[in-house]
């Protein structure tokens, strides 16, 4: 992630620095940040990074009662949006403007605020929500984990995978030990947990031998979900989640 920063730092220096813009600053989740009174077609620049999992991805610009003039909003995934190019521009009259993302991209948004006239008192905020399992167990990558895994029917068993860059070959598969008996049910998803009608991948075999494979176009960065259900009560059931990593497989 550091170079993608570094990138669109360097975009917006190359593109903007007869302007004397500063590089662009950096959005925290839900902090509002004062932009900087601009003259008519100057612009100031930022950065917002998305985590995995986060959902309902919103960036606006406000005005309030001492604002005058006209700034739009300019947002683009992973590069430097311009006045042509951009994923989102709402280009209305004033100063308050929103771009929303229901299902946002994991990585840096960059935004552009830019004077369609000279504008002061404006302010700028990004949020987004996140979903997250802080209890459930962290899988080894390329290790079975447990042998003696149960629960009863209607329960969970809840299990958690941090993916990184250039991953590959990603598989989750669970298997029935010596005695195991009843039937789990595994459920997979990316970026939140999964439930009995939301996931990436479900097998729904009878038995507890299953196993998903993620595309390698389909991989991503961050935390997959593996969730156990016990369709019917089970018992003696062991998890291993495995992934390459620039094409070498996980140590042994």
């Amino acid at each position: 992630m550091k170079k993608i920063i570094l990138l669109i730092a360097g975009l917006f220096s190359a593109t903007l620095h007869a302007q004397q813009i500063p590089p662009p600053e950096a959005l925290e989740n839900n902090v509002e940040l004062g932009v900087p009174p601009l003259k008519t077609g100057s612009d100031n620049p930022y950065t917002f990074f998305v985590p995995a999992g986060a959902k309902k991805l919103t960036i606006k610009i406000l005005g309030n009662a001492n604002s005058y003039g006209d700034a739009d909003l300019y947002v683009k995934y992973n590069s430097a949006p311009t006045q042509t190019d951009y994923d989102c521009r709402p280009y209305k009259i004033g100063n308050n403007e929103t771009c929303y993302f229901e299902k946002p991209k994991t990585g840096y948004y960059v935004i552009m605020v830019r004077a369609y006239s000279t504008f002061d008192n404006v302010t700028i905020v990004g949020s987004f929500e996140t979903t997250s399992d802080d209890n459930a167990l962290e899988l080894p990558n390329g290790r079975p984990y447990g042998e003696d895994f149960s629960a009863l029917k209607g329960q969970w068993v809840r299990f958690k995978m941090n993916v990184s860059e250039k991953a590959s070959h990603l598989q989750f598969k669970i298997l029935g030990e010596i005695g195991s008996s009843g039937d789990a049910d595994m459920y997979v998803k990316f970026g939140e947990p999964p439930t009995l009608n939301s996931y990436d991948c479900r097998p729904y075999l009878n038995g507890n031998e299953e196993t998903c494979n993620i595309a390698d176009e389909d991989i991503q960065v961050g935390v997959y979900y593996v969730y156990l259900y016990g369709y019917r009560d089970f018992s003696k059931v062991s998890i291993m989640g495995s992934y390459y990593v620039d094409g070498n497989p996980p140590p042994p």
